[in-house]
């Protein structure tokens, strides 16, 4: 099996709800840097308005300045629907040199109601239709990838058309960053819906990232995944399998989980269940949060991103890397 990798994420939502300054934010990630390879990427969220932030790509740029040796992206980018491509193509090409091709970049629908936020305002507001979310998707994942290895780029989609266009600067990394897509296929869903979203990861994408998921379902879903890679021609191994998961470490269970809900209550603007926390969160001890955390690399995750649901930031990643990383080796 593949050595599995953790990154972090950045609260850069933090600076907006009050919890933290963005040089605050920043810093975590240089702190992150400094462990390298124990934390071998660093994430930012995204949204615009349904659930305000630091912008994604300017504060990844201000990361990639400050960092030297971690992988960078968006977990995820929700607001890609909602973007020009070619605007997004030169903005993460851009960020991929000033990282020295450091990057990834996982792309998502959004719109999900409970993760808080108002997504129909959010689309109203740029004057798109929330029913075009996946078409605009999909020509723009295409475009993105002509735009970073080709010249006289010609394009002509439902929803995109031009002709002739040459993107430069061209990514660092080559043949181009590669490109993940965020699906959450759970037993429970309609078994067409579920094909579809993993055919459209296995379709179009080089890595799966997924959350708020039971390492059972994390495993059903990676099954479907690697059956449609087949069906595609694609190597189901050479898509990379990514949770984006919180990890909360303190000896009271249950003060981690009143952390942990006070937290992402706030950092959301909603009201998460407790059936919802326990599903997103490791909770407790280190050794429990380890033994959590098993369960997903179990089921097949190769990546995980942690956010730590918590105002001490720096300390919960210090205890993260010293007392949970040396169970994984």
């Amino acid at each position: 099996m593949s050595k599995v990798k953790f990154g972090i994420t950045l609260p850069n939502r933090g600076p907006v709800v009050g919890l933290f300054t963005p040089q605050e934010v920043v810093q975590i990630a240089v702190a992150a840097d400094e462990m390298y390879p124990a934390i071998d990427s660093v994430w930012v969220g995204d949204s615009i308005l349904a659930k305000p932030r630091f912008e994604c790509n300017t504060m990844l740029a201000v990361v990639a300045d400050r960092t030297k040796n971690v992988k960078l992206g968006p977990a995820c980018f929700a607001s890609f629907p909602l973007r020009p491509p070619v605007v997004t193509a030169l903005e993460w090409a851009s960020i991929d040199l000033l990282s020295n091709g450091r990057t990834i970049w996982p792309v998502c629908l959004g719109g999900n109601p409970k993760s808080g936020g108002s997504f129909l305002t959010e689309y109203q507001a740029f004057g798109i239709d929330p029913a075009a979310r996946i078409g605009r998707l999909e020509e723009g994942i295409e475009i993105l990838k002509l735009l970073w290895t080709e010249d006289d780029v010609s394009f002509q989609g439902k929803h995109f058309s031009f002709e002739n266009v040459t993107l430069e600067p061209k990514p660092a990394c080559k043949p181009r960053p590669p490109i993940w897509l965020v699906a959450t296929p759970t037993r429970d869903k309609e078994p067409k819906l579920v094909k579809r979203m993993m055919q459209r990861v296995a379709r179009h994408a080089d890595g799966w990232m997924t959350t708020r998921i039971s390492p059972e379902d994390f495993t059903f879903g990676l099954e479907q995944l690697h059956e449609l890679a087949h069906q595609e021609g694609k190597d189901p191994e050479a898509i990379e399998p990514c949770l984006y998961y919180n990890v909360l470490v303190n000896s009271d269970r249950e003060a981690a989980y009143t952390e942990a809900k006070q937290f992402l209550d706030s950092y959301y603007m909603t009201d998460f269940s407790r059936e919802e926390i326990e599903l997103w969160v490791a909770l407790g001890s280190a050794q429990q949060c380890a033994e959590t955390i098993n369960r997903f690399i179990e089921a097949g995750a190769r990546t995980l991103t942690i956010r730590f649901p918590s105002k001490q930031q720096e300390e919960q990643l210090n205890i993260f890397v010293e007392e949970i990383l040396p169970s994984f080796g």
